[in-house]
């Protein structure tokens, strides 16, 4: 055998020699920022939606502009509804407490927005005092950017919202380090991908003209409307309603 390689059977021998004598085992220690789940029941959110005096708006999540009124999701709440006839001197006239609401749209005077997996219809022709028309439930996908099925001990629930803590979890070297998991009810997102998600450039609000019987939305709407039909997106699905009949829109199936 040539002295070369034989050197080098001998050095891989004393480091798989050395190598069995480590323990095996160590910690590691990662950051990770914990979310407890905001769990809805159906109980709790399938009752008539009856309009309320204004409130401020605190989180605001999604805009639509439609005749002179501006809409404004409060985040996971419900809807702020404000004339805005005078941009210098808007006023705010009435909010719709509507739980997990995430998108909205409107067609001939008849407004589409989610409460959680539902969708609801509400009359506008009085647009400062809306009428609830109809609900479709479980319009949307259990699992998406419109509600998720709590996967605990929540039977029926559906999560809305998280709320943040941070926290330093140990882990064993083992344990291979992932993005996000689930433990004890919290679900468990590592700081380097929060911060790295958070950093996405989210300020576009493009718009387009709009059809003459819809209204105005941004460039992050979850719906919109185009030749009687309302389309609303997810992470993974475009699901289609057909509005012929407009206060009772009709799923006419959804694309991956």
């Amino acid at each position: 055998m040539p002295t070369r390689l034989l050197l080098i059977c001998l050095s891989i021998t004393a480091a798989m020699s050395f190598t069995s004598c480590l323990e095996e085992s160590c910690d590691a220690y990662t950051t990770y920022i914990a979310y407890e789940p905001v769990v809805i029941y159906p109980e709790d959110y399938r009752v008539e939606v009856i309009p309320e005096g204004p409130r401020q708006i605190c989180t605001p999540s999604g805009f639509y502009y439609y005749q002179d009124h501006l809409m404004v999701i409060e985040k996971n709440e419900g809807l702020h509804i404000i004339d805005n006839e005078n941009p210098g001197n808007p006023d705010f006239v009435s909010f719709l407490p509507i739980q997990g609401a995430v998108g909205l749209a409107v067609y001939e005077d008849v407004l589409y927005i989610n409460n959680a997996n539902d969708l609801l219809t509400f009359d506008l022709s009085s647009i400062e005092q809306p009428r609830m028309l109809n609900r479709v439930e479980e319009a949307f996908p259990a699992y998406s950017s419109f509600s998720d099925n709590s996967p605990f001990g929540n039977a029926g629930g559906i999560i809305i919202d998280y709320l943040e803590t941070e926290m330093t979890q140990e882990l064993p070297c083992s344990d291979a380090p992932r993005n996000f998991f689930w433990r004890n009810d919290f679900l468990l997102v590592s700081q380097a991908e929060f911060v790295a998600n958070a950093s996405a450039d989210r300020s576009s609000l493009a718009m387009s003209a709009p059809d003459v019987s819809t209204g105005i939305g941004g460039s992050l709407a979850r719906f919109t409307i185009n030749n009687g039909t309302l389309y609303s997106v997810d992470e993974r699905d475009l699901t289609t309603f057909d509005l012929s009949n407009p206060a009772v829109p009709e799923n006419v199936g959804s694309v991956h």
